[in-house]
């Protein structure tokens, strides 16, 4: 991802810990693919399309590698049935349901979710990105999972339009 310096030997080590710790511990007894079940949750604004796309890509090509130790697979709103009635938020896996959630940032936080959607502090309104890390986040200090990993590109943002800077900066005034 453009911006992220996360050091190979990192990463190894925390699918290495994956794999050993709680995915590995069967008692010796066989355990089926669903048991070896690994779901990444994907949470990112608009602003970063691309990083959210590169992050999909490396979950595709580790689930191949991993295969034969377990189903690994992104969860991510765009391969979900979207439903003209509802939020879009209300059509997919909700974060804390994954076993691992990433985080991607850069310049915005998302858009604001409608109603009954709010966070953990009953602020509204809320966007996506921020009751997505809420969500996991509340199920993480009470059950230990999913694992947050957090990513912010660091490149310079690209404003636009006088338009544009506004509605960013009521996204933090709200």
């Amino acid at each position: 991802m453009t911006g992220a310096r996360v050091p190979r030997y990192h990463v190894a080590d925390y699918w290495r810990t994956i794999f050993t710790g709680r995915i590995g511990s069967s008692g010796g007894h066989a355990q089926s693919m669903a048991d070896r079940r690994v779901r990444i949750f994907i949470s990112s604004p608009g602003d970063v399309v691309e990083e959210r796309r590169r992050a999909a890509i490396v979950i595709n090509r580790l689930a191949h590698e991993f295969a034969r130790f377990f189903d690994l697979s992104a969860v991510l709103w765009e391969y979900e049935p979207m439903l003209a009635s509802g939020s879009f938020q209300d059509a997919i896996v909700r974060p804390s349901d994954a076993d691992i959630v990433v985080l991607i940032l850069w310049s915005r936080l998302g858009t604001p979710l409608p109603e009954p959607y709010c966070g953990i502090d009953g602020r509204r309104p809320v966007t996506g990105t921020e009751w997505e890390f809420e969500d996991a986040l509340a199920r993480r200090q009470l059950a230990g999972v999913p694992d947050l990993l957090v990513y912010r590109k660091e490149a310079r943002a690209i404003t636009g339009s006088a338009k544009a800077i506004k509605m960013t900066m009521n996204q933090f005034l709200m």
